[in-house]
């Protein structure tokens, strides 16, 4: 009886096939290599070819290798790994007779490494009781059926350790849901009325990630003068403003794009004191408005924020100053807005 050896796998040392043959996918052709039997009977011989075709047909080329007398299976593995650096090293175990009277092939080994884990997968596969004719066949495909099994276990196993391996992205710092603003506008008009600073306070909530509602207020800033021969006035602005603000998905960790959209009403106060003999007063108007402004937030911490915004204001009625009969000061339809504040979000 025949001593059985092994079989040796590796994804690396692969050699070509054959030109007909089809490459695996993910990999090279790959060398089986098969120790031979001292007497080779026909049985044996038939065996050989069967697999040679079976495993040309998926990419594989067979190599036989010469049985290492005195050897032990141990010894003959590693000697075989590192000459041939194979797929695989299989090996025909005799088991009984053949019409010639030569032993006959009734099972095979297979030994199996898997270089980059160290895995070692053994297979043995007897001879189906009743093959016959087709015993060799079936042997034949059932071996390459094995390695090529064993292969891309390997593969995928080695594919989901590497995805294990990499660099996980740091997630982004998240923006809470309820916010709490403080910081300084800017508010001027494009028909020459003078730009004020005001101080600004904002309070938020999100209804989603992606979207906040917002009210928003300003004012007891930067006052404009005007004075004529008729005499002078000072005039305050205040602007209330509601909106909902849309806030893009986050550039890097802390960077957050967003615009904001709404209503605001802009309050004008005046007090005006008169020249040779007129009296002073102080009337107010107000109009309503529709803002739109885009601007960036960025995360110092996981509550910390700071954000800056600048866009338009469209105002629906346009407030103007006189002094007598002289208008001193409008602020037009269209006026611009802008912020920086710093806030807490929880």
């Amino acid at each position: 009886m025949l001593v059985v050896s092994l079989a040796l796998v590796v994804l690396q040392g692969l050699a070509g096939t054959g030109a007909h043959s089809q490459p695996l996918p993910g990999s090279t052709s790959a060398v089986i290599a098969v120790i031979v039997p001292d007497a080779a009977t026909s049985s044996m011989v038939d065996a050989l070819n069967r697999l040679r075709g079976e495993a040309t047909m998926v990419g594989f080329e067979i190599r036989l290798v010469e049985p290492l007398a005195g050897t032990t299976a141990q010894s003959r593995l590693e000697r075989v790994a590192r000459e041939l650096s194979p797929a695989a090293v299989v090996a025909l175990l005799a088991d009984g007779r053949d019409s010639e009277g030569g032993q006959a092939i009734r099972a095979v080994d297979v030994w199996f490494l898997d270089r980059t884990s160290g895995r070692i997968s053994v297979g043995h596969l007897p001879v189906e009781e009743g093959a016959g004719d087709r015993a060799e066949q079936a042997l034949a495909v059932g071996v390459v059926d094995f390695i090529r099994a064993r292969m891309f276990d390997s593969l995928v196993r080695a594919s989901v350790e590497s995805k294990a391996e990499r660099p996980r992205s740091i997630p982004a710092i998240p923006l809470g849901r309820y916010q709490v603003f403080a910081g300084l506008g800017a508010m001027g008009s494009f028909s020459g009325f003078s730009s004020a600073l005001l101080p600004f306070v904002e309070a938020g909530f999100a209804l989603r990630p992606w979207l906040r509602l917002s009210l928003a207020g300003g004012g007891f800033g930067t006052r404009v003068d005007r004075r004529t021969s008729a005499g002078s006035v000072d005039i305050a602005q205040r602007l209330l403003k509601t909106g909902a603000t849309f806030v893009a998905a986050p550039v890097g960790r802390r960077w957050y794009l967003q615009a904001e959209t709404g209503l605001s009403l802009l309050f004008v106060a005046t007090r005006g004191t008169g020249n040779s003999g007129f009296s002073g007063h102080a009337p107010a108007g107000s109009s309503p408005g529709l803002h739109c402004l885009g601007g960036v937030a960025l995360a110092l911490s996981s509550h910390l924020v700071l954000q800056s915004s600048v866009g338009a204001l469209w105002l629906l009625r346009e407030q103007q100053v006189y002094i007598a009969d002289s208008q001193v000061a409008r602020t037009g339809h269209p006026t611009w807005l802008g912020s920086a504040m710093l806030g807490v979000m929880f």
